[in-house]
């Protein structure tokens, strides 16, 4: 299908919350043109731009790429060619650097690392003395010149048509930003990119090969001024057969290391309240051996506990704005949720020390290990809770919260089995793996993918 749109929309029609914002919208863009959505503000573009990503799941109506069924009415959803995106706002974890951001995006382009490319990219926007800082450490301005330099990189990188989607790109960027934009965007559609802009930026008008009032949940074009010829744009870059998911794992992975280390981020919250169960014992001078034995057990894991609650670092960058949805769009559908066996150092550590601390017992017998399973389980069951939340389309959303509330019965069973010492209890061990082991195996069916 050569001939076919970079992108068509067919009776395309979504739904926020209660509200249809888009109803039965047809739209194109064909290679080589620039088509940009303009109306006021809360009219729908981005709705539109994000549903064009595959982002939004459309309530009637189809989203196709190059001739290829992305998202549909009736819940089908593939894996898109390489495209372009900027969101409004963020797209990427914080905590990424400079460089690596613009690495991924080519990546993720499935285009190989060339590190003088990336360079030259970043010298023609200004971030070339940053490359090496965290997104987080950027002016707003900066941050929004990445983003929209990583929207445009399918296209700077490859010589195959490509569709780019770029929401509000001008917005935030100061006028030689502005006009750099202007010239690849001009210098992108001379090489045969699609372009579907949406745009209150006047400055934009002039590029605009199509022009797509959005409002009234409808899209209406109006005619406009064919513009000037212009020199294609973009430097090759070598392809690369890397897939998609690889990519996203590494990223994940890379961002993991550092003070963002699992059993790092776990220890503290651990630690303090191993350390608040001490001064509260010293302060009331109450001996380990007063304690009745289910209360001690239970103070024994409340540390491990703790840290096994404790939201894995690795959904942190899923979770800052448009994080997820960005690789949503670019896998074809949401992150996949996954246990992480993390913290396991860290929850054995503290239960040995807790153990030893507030019993005053060094003794160490199957109980223990078996606790230490448990409470690693635990987590595992906790970090699917997590994902799900960092992943669902409302992120933050009470009901993902509450699940965690499941995981007091397997702790509770714990404090069971290690009181019965070197006796093992065959119930509360079903219940302590059991409750965990179900958490982690059905929540990937409440998971939009």
């Amino acid at each position: 299908m050569a001939d076919a749109p970079l992108l068509r929309l067919s009776g395309l029609s979504v739904r926020r919350g209660m509200r249809t914002v888009l109803t039965r919208v047809d739209l194109e863009v064909a290679s080589g043109e620039v088509v940009l959505l303009v109306g006021e503000n809360g009219s729908g573009k981005s709705t539109l731009i994000e549903a064009a990503a595959g982002i939004l799941p459309p309530s009637a109506g189809s989203v196709v790429h190059s001739g290829q069924v992305i998202r549909d009415s009736e819940g089908r959803r593939s894996q898109p060619a390489p495209f372009g995106l900027t969101l409004q706002q963020g797209g990427f974890c914080e905590d990424e650097v400079v460089y690596d951001r613009l690495a991924t995006a080519l990546h993720v382009a499935q285009r190989k690392i060339d590190p003088r490319w990336i360079s030259d990219r970043l010298d023609e926007w200004g971030l070339r003395h940053r490359e090496q800082d965290r997104i987080a450490w950027l002016s707003g301005g900066m941050t929004r010149r990445l983003a929209v330099l990583c929207g445009l990189t399918p296209g700077l990188a490859n010589a195959e048509p490509r569709l780019l989607l770029l929401d509000e790109p001008s917005e935030g960027l100061d006028e030689q930003s502005i006009s750099t934009l202007r010239e690849q965007i001009v210098g992108l559609a001379a090489a045969g990119h699609g372009l579907l802009i949406a745009t209150h930026d006047q400055q934009l008008d002039d590029l605009a090969t199509r022009r797509v009032v959005v409002g009234e949940n409808r899209c209406v074009e109006e005619a406009v001024e064919a513009p000037e010829p212009a020199e294609s744009m973009g430097v090759m870059v070598a392809a690369s057969e890397e897939s998609l998911v690889s990519v996203f794992s590494t990223w994940r992975t890379l961002l993991g290391g550092g003070w963002h280390a699992p059993d790092v981020r776990r220890l503290g919250p651990g630690a303090v309240a191993l350390v608040v169960l001490l001064g509260l014992m010293s302060t009331n001078s109450v001996a380990s051996d007063e304690v009745p034995g289910t209360l001690m057990a239970g103070l024994i894991l409340l540390p491990g506990l703790i840290a096994a609650l404790v939201r894995p670092s690795s959904l942190q960058r899923l979770s800052d704005s448009g994080a997820s949805d960005w690789w949503s769009a670019m896998l074809g559908r949401r992150p996949e949720l996954r246990p992480e066996l993390s913290g396991l150092g860290t929850i054995a550590v503290l239960t040995f020390v807790s153990l030893y601390l507030l019993s005053g017992d060094g003794s160490i017998h199957i109980s223990v290990f078996l606790a230490i399973i448990g409470l690693t389980l635990i987590a595992c069951a906790a970090a699917m809770i997590h994902g799900l939340d960092a992943t669902l389309p409302r992120k933050g959303a009470t009901y993902a919260f509450l699940l965690t509330l499941l995981l007091v019965w397997p702790y509770l069973s714990l404090i069971v089995l290690l009181d019965a010492g070197g006796e093992l209890v065959p119930e509360a061990l079903i219940m302590a793996y059991g409750i965990p082991m179900a958490v982690i195996l059905l929540l990937p069916m409440l998971h939009d993918g």
